[in-house]
């Protein structure tokens, strides 16, 4: 299927500013010039569909459309936007919490994985807040574990008076580790960003992932809590 035969790219009009945007860079910053773009519109089936000659590379990098598709699909990080070609992660941050309340920054340029191992616990709370930076977009995320490492089970306060809440106190049938993986990346519709995950998940074995995007729209970001 040719991209004139693609029903997403009229969807998505968008799609059509990244596409010249592709041509105008291969025109005029590789050395294949405007025979390897021509060759490559040639490639990707288009005949009349795009017209790249007239492409102002600086205004369609100041698009918020175009640069919302460049940042979610991996193509581009860091502002002023910079074509990143592979989906690179500055290496595994491992966090091992000491106490109840544990609080992991995340910022939003940096591009990591981070494994929380607990020790055994029998319940944990995950909050998660963001904040979105207005003139990037770039997001700095707090993520705050809350760990209950008591190992028993408490009966209902509201239901019993002090006696019987300290009588009917149990042992917890169910204490374990925990292992929590979390990847601040940018463009998880990247394929490139599929095949890390698969293989940390892999190698990790986690039981919960949490993955934050170093970039999100005013409309996307948004406070969650997770019960475990």
């Amino acid at each position: 299927m040719t991209l004139e035969e693609s029903t997403e790219i009229d969807l998505c009009p968008p799609f059509r500013g990244i596409i010249k945007l592709i041509l105008k860079i291969v025109e005029e910053y590789t050395e294949y010039g405007s025979a390897g773009a021509s060759l490559f519109k040639r490639w990707l089936g288009l005949t009349g569909l795009i017209h790249h000659n007239a492409t102002d590379l600086v205004a369609m990098l100041n698009d918020a459309q175009i640069l919302k598709l460049l940042y979610r699909r991996g193509i581009a990080d860091l502002y002023p936007p910079r074509l990143s070609l592979h989906q690179a992660f500055d290496g595994l941050v491992i966090i091992s919490p000491t106490t109840t309340l544990t609080d992991v920054p995340i910022y939003g340029e940096e591009k990591k994985i981070y494994l929380i191992a607990t020790p055994p616990l029998s319940k944990a709370w995950v909050s998660v807040s963001s904040t979105i930076n207005s003139t990037d977009s770039s997001t700095n995320y707090d993520l705050q574990l809350l760990l209950d490492t008591t190992g028993v089970r408490f009966p209902n306060i509201i239901s019993r008076d002090y006696d019987q809440f300290c009588l009917y106190q149990e042992p917890c049938s169910i204490i374990r580790l925990i292992k929590i993986l979390i990847f601040n990346a940018a463009g998880v519709c990247n394929p490139a960003f599929t095949y890390m995950f698969a293989v940390t998940c892999v190698e990790q074995n986690p039981d919960f992932v949490l993955v934050t995007e170093t970039r999100l729209g005013e409309n996307e970001g948004r406070d969650d809590t997770y019960f475990a």
